[in-house]
């Protein structure tokens, strides 16, 4: 089987590879999931204690159980691949979803003396010259780094948030075999062709290379530290440069309430319902105004402060929306309001991205179908992540893809929103949203995007205008040489051209097992012949042994041919049990 390099361009080795193939192998059937390593062709790997295992209870709760429970212990990428799975609403059934939520990273912290390691490695002097204390506990540890308490030597109290050593070839041997596993899966597995494991597992590399890298995370740590300058809601740690490098984060040390403990805000002096109400309009000014938000705010990155701010930390996922998607989401909730769903579904179908035709006909029905269910209800009672959740799961029911920025902001939003519920149960979004979306569609609002979107244009007009001659000369060029190429592309007829040819090559072989019978038919019908000639004297030495073998030939190729016509109508009627399903060819 063919092995790929990491897109990093670290060589992943072929001895690696296959290591880990019978890591991945032998979890899989441990959980009940042997069919799955049988299916893709990994059975080679497992040991022999394996074979004929049957898999056990196949119940979608049991299974679901499972699954989860095989990714924990296939890894942090394998971990965080489930993670985005439960991620991308109405993707997954809701066992499968539920489970898969409850995936955590569990890792032991590193040995004091590895960290120590990788500090002088990476700061050029041992920790106790670089920093006036540090604590060799750590505050915080995760599958891609852990985070250390310090003292810089002006006094500043910071937190250093460190790379597991080794984790990046770790991941990067991971995610090259998790691709390779996604695309195989792709091919063999028809039934999961739906969840596009491919472009997830695309996009799950490129999340965790960028959280490998913290000098990344520093400069999105920074963009929002401009952003929040002045906001009476938000704290962002400041970057402390010299101390970071591209695995080592140094950053300003949040100090508040934690809200993984709630019930700590009374006896902080805090009111939970102004902590919700502040976290709500701090992420709803991302959402809405800015478009740059954090993608990630489960309570452990979040502090109450003393002075009213909510503090937000680790920038490692931060997603970012566009104006016109902005503006788009705001119409989409007005819509809704105002009781037009099939300017609802209009705005849906434009706001997706899908092949030709599939933002059509059975989706605008689909779309105002659901959009019909909550009209005239206020803007912030349909919330947010939930809307985003279900019309995402329609959208892709027929094709329609929406932008990521969008996908990680329902992401965000579902995260976000059960945080805010559980602060103050009886918060009101409604109340909450409804300016901001007021002012994303205000015309001031529009007005003010228009000298940038004015410059975007007057430029591409500049590149069309000096590009657009040479291009229309070299297609009148090369329509006189003849050289002038269409392609055409074709959807839907990958399974008609397979069932095409299934048809032909059982054609084909009942035609030669039709002359295989026939052929053997006429040899035993000539036997008959060859017997009166054992009357004649020497006839029986002559042709008695070579009448025998013939015989004996002409009855294996009837057998032959009669098991080859059974095989044939076995193949026959499995088909038409399972019909295979449309594919997608280009051509």
């Amino acid at each position: 089987m063919p092995f790929p390099f990491s897109r990093s361009g670290v060589p992943v080795s072929r001895l690696d590879q296959t290591r880990r193939a019978r890591d991945i192998a032998v979890i899989l059937a441990r959980h009940g999931f042997t069919h799955l390593v049988r299916r893709a062709n990994l059975a080679h790997h497992l040991p022999g204690r394996f074979f004929g295992k049957a898999d056990s209870g196949q119940s979608p709760e049991s299974a679901a159980r499972r699954l989860a429970a095989a990714l924990q212990d296939l890894g942090p990428v394998f971990v965080k691949f489930g993670q985005l799975l439960a991620s991308r609403p109405g993707l997954l059934p809701d066992e499968y979803q539920k489970a898969l939520e409850k995936l955590q990273d569990q890792v032991a912290p590193q040995p004091p003396e590895t960290v120590q390691a990788t500090l002088r490695d990476a700061l050029g002097r041992p920790p106790g010259e670089v920093f006036a204390s540090f604590d060799p506990e750590p505050l915080a540890c995760g599958s891609i780094a852990q985070v250390h308490g310090a003292t810089l030597p002006d006094g500043a109290g910071v937190a250093v948030k460190i790379r597991r050593r080794g984790i990046d070839r770790t991941v990067n041997e991971d995610l090259a075999l998790l691709a390779w596993g996604a695309g195989r899966a792709g091919r063999l597995l028809p039934d999961l062709a739906p969840l596009d494991l491919p472009g997830l597992a695309a996009e799950l590399g490129r999340a965790l290379r960028r959280e490998l890298d913290f000098l990344a995370e520093a400069a999105a740590t920074a963009h929002f530290g401009r952003l929040a300058q002045g906001n009476r809601r938000l704290w962002v740690p400041r970057v402390h440069w010299e101390y970071t490098r591209r695995d080592v984060l140094t950053l300003d040390r949040a100090a508040g309430v934690p809200l993984t403990r709630p019930e700590d805000l009374a006896a902080a002096g805090l009111d939970a319902r102004t902590v919700a109400a502040t976290l709500a309009h701090a992420l709803l000014e991302q959402y809405f105004g800015t478009g740059f938000f954090h993608a990630d705010p489960h309570p452990g990155n979040l502090f109450a402060t003393a002075d009213g701010r909510v503090a937000m930390v680790d920038f490692g996922q931060t997603g970012r929306v566009s104006a016109g998607d902005r503006r788009r989401l705001a119409a989409l909730l007005a819509a809704l309001a105002h009781e037009d769903a099939d300017l609802a579904a209009e705005i849906m179908a434009e706001m997706g991205q899908g092949e030709g035709g599939a933002a059509t006909g059975a989706f605008h029905e689909d779309f105002a179908d659901f959009a019909g269910a909550r009209l005239g209800a206020p803007a912030g009672v349909l919330e947010l992540g939930p809307l985003l959740a279900e019309a995402t799961a329609i959208a892709r029911r027929h094709g329609l893809r929406l932008p990521r920025g969008l996908m990680l902001m329902a992401k965000s939003m579902l995260t976000a929103s059960g945080l805010v519920r559980r602060l103050d149960p009886g918060f009101r979004l409604d109340e909450a949203i409804g300016p901001y979306v007021r002012e994303a569609l205000s015309p001031r609002v529009a007005a003010r995007g228009w000298p940038r979107r004015a410059w975007r244009q007057g430029w591409r007009l500049a590149r069309l205008a000096e590009q657009g001659p040479e291009a229309l000369l070299d297609i009148v060029r090369k329509v006189r040489q003849g050289r002038l190429e269409f392609v055409f592309r074709h959807a839907g007829l990958g399974a008609r051209f397979a069932q095409a040819e299934t048809a032909i090559n059982r054609l084909s072989i009942g035609l030669i097992v039709a002359g295989i019978t026939v052929a053997s038919a006429i040899v035993l019908a000539s036997g008959g012949g060859h017997e009166r000639l054992g009357d004649l004297p020497g006839a029986e030495s002559l042709i008695g042994r070579p009448l025998s073998i013939t015989i004996g030939v002409a009855g294996l190729g009837m057998s032959l041919a009669i098991l080859i016509g059974l095989w044939v109508i076995w193949g026959v009627l499995r088909t038409s049990r399972n019909p295979p399903p449309d594919g997608h060819d280009t051509g």
